[in-house]
């Protein structure tokens, strides 16, 4: 019966997964291009000032993959193979759960194992260490953008628009989170129950008792 909740797991976790990806393409994937657009005009701004000083910038490197890939078949794969990963621990966190928890109906532990698998996994850990505003890998940049971060809210308007972009993205990157673990939880919960009541049905299979 293990195995039978272990495959549903994997496959409503790559529901939730694929859920989530066609939000985060819709909504956060526009936040990280605009992020994309704002570093590379600062880095043409920089090639400029610096080929006025005199000095030769030094050849960028191009990307192994495109944006179109990495925006597409990139971030699909990723979340897709993350949220079926998720959804066989959801699973394996369900099954400890079961019968442990008194009289709640399977249904209802499933929503609950889902809720606890967003937070534990996902938004106590976002809370606490949000991720790093979106960026196309300058490190080099972080601690400048971070000063920038700080200086906007008081200082600058235009600031204060990147401030409502780094927003956006965090907020849709938690909601495609929700999508996720939601689905897992509303997919896995009636399945779980036919499963459960499907095994208390089935006939115990007894031994026959040894001859001499």
């Amino acid at each position: 019966m293990e195995r039978r909740f272990i495959v549903r797991g994997l496959l409503v976790g790559a529901i939730g997964g694929i859920l989530a990806f066609v939000f985060a393409r819709i909504f956060a994937e526009p936040q990280i291009q605009a992020a994309i657009d704002y570093e590379s005009g600062r880095d043409a701004a920089q090639a400029l000032l610096d080929r006025a000083a005199g000095i030769t910038p030094e050849a960028a490197g191009s990307d192994l993959f495109s944006r179109t890939v990495q925006a597409n078949v990139g971030i699909g794969a990723g979340v897709i193979v993350f949220g079926a990963a998720m959804g066989g621990l959801y699973v394996v966190a369900y099954l400890l759960a079961c019968g442990r928890t008194g009289n709640l109906r399977p249904r209802t532990l499933a929503l609950l194992v889902a809720l606890g698998g967003f937070l534990g996994f996902y938004l106590i850990p976002f809370v606490k260490y949000p991720a790093n505003p979106p960026a196309i890998g300058h490190e080099e940049t972080i601690r400048a953008r971070g000063g920038l971060y700080l200086l906007m809210v008081g200082f600058s308007i235009a600031f204060l628009v990147l401030a409502v972009l780094l927003f956006s993205f965090r907020l849709y990157s938690v909601a495609a989170q929700a999508i996720m673990w939601a689905a897992i939880g509303l997919c896995f919960a009636p399945m779980a129950e036919r499963l459960l009541a499907r095994a208390a049905g089935e006939p115990r299979s007894v031994e026959a008792p040894a001859t001499a």
